[in-house]
């Protein structure tokens, strides 16, 4: 692995992706944290019909400029260099490894899809079996999160999002690949909130893209007088989990368990069926460090140290300089 030295421009290029760009810039605030460094974001879009190429055959020259070219915008965020540039996801992979040059590294997120040598270096969740001379591991997803940045969101929620008496941030996921999210588990997440609000806690209810509709209609239903972000407004997110007295997060979200698990707050994961093995794997991780557990009783407290892997990647990859 190629010696990292302290930049003073940080590059993150991003497919705008909430799960892809959100990593890439947790890793380049922790960086910058560290160095004093300029932090800037190129969103980039693919010309139509490009998107589904595969990473490697993006990463060969198929025609002047490329793969610069294959971009319908973005490119000229890209002209000035930059001393690092972060990369998350396989549409950005061909682009960041193409800014590699003298003097310019280039770290990409997430399995690239396409040589791993072209990148001084490839983070990747230890769950994802990456292996690679300048692979480095992670518990789960890097995060934009931490017990102080949730404090300063809390403080600039509306008076819905803070209710008085002990509140439970409920981080709700939905159909994926590598999970299934049927009735059963919706009837299973009303069952662990309507649990957590007989013991005690207010649920403020965040989900996400993956959500289906019908879901979201039923929690209006069951839970009338608790707050709900449908994507209408600022997002509360960040400021939900600071003033949390827990977090229910469905298991079928890395990025969602890691995020809750950045914080320190006491984990409740909802079990969902049919997670692939390296899901399973993640969980498996993380219940050992965080002793996150089902969602029975909600008044079980506990500690542990927040997950910082945005933190620790960024001093280990310095400590190479």
């Amino acid at each position: 692995m190629i010696p990292l030295a302290p930049p003073k421009l940080i590059r993150v290029v991003t497919d705008g992706r909430p799960g892809n760009e959100n990593p890439a810039l947790g890793l380049a605030e922790a960086l910058a944290a560290r160095t004093g460094a300029t932090v800037e974001t190129a969103r980039i879009t693919l010309r139509p019909g490009l998107s589904a190429l595969p990473a490697a055959i993006w990463a060969r020259r198929l025609g002047p400029g490329w793969p610069f070219s294959g971009l319908s915008r973005g490119a000229e965020g890209l002209r000035d260099p930059a001393d690092l540039v972060i990369g998350a996801g396989r549409r950005s992979a061909p682009i960041v490894a193409a800014l590699r040059g003298p003097g310019r590294a280039a770290i990409q997120l997430m399995n690239p899809q396409m040589p791993l040598a072209r990148f001084d270096a490839v983070i990747a969740p230890e769950h994802d079996g990456l292996r690679g001379a300048n692979v480095m591991s992670s518990l789960g997803s890097l995060t934009r999160l931490s017990a102080a940045r949730t404090a300063a969101a809390a403080a600039a929620l509306p008076p819905e999002w803070r209710p008085e008496g002990p509140t439970l941030a409920a981080m709700i996921g939905g159909p994926s690949g590598a999970a299934t999210f049927t009735d059963a588990e919706a009837e299973a997440l009303l069952s662990a909130l309507a649990r957590a609000r007989a013991q005690g806690f207010a649920p403020l209810l965040i989900p996400s893209r993956r959500t289906p509709p019908a879901l979201i209609d039923r929690l209006k239903a069951a839970f009338p007088d608790a707050p709900i972000h449908t994507g209408d407004g600022p997002n509360p997110y960040p400021g939900v989990l600071g003033v949390a007295a827990a977090a229910l997060v469905t298991a079928d979200s890395v990025n969602m368990c890691s995020e809750a698990a950045s914080t320190g707050l006491p984990l409740f994961i909802l079990p969902v069926p049919g997670l692939s093995p390296k899901l399973q794997r993640f969980h498996a991780a993380l219940a050992a460090r965080t002793g996150a557990r089902a969602p029975d009783d909600f008044t079980a407290a506990w500690t542990y140290p927040p997950l910082d892997e945005a933190g620790r990647i960024a001093d280990a990859l310095l400590a190479r300089a």
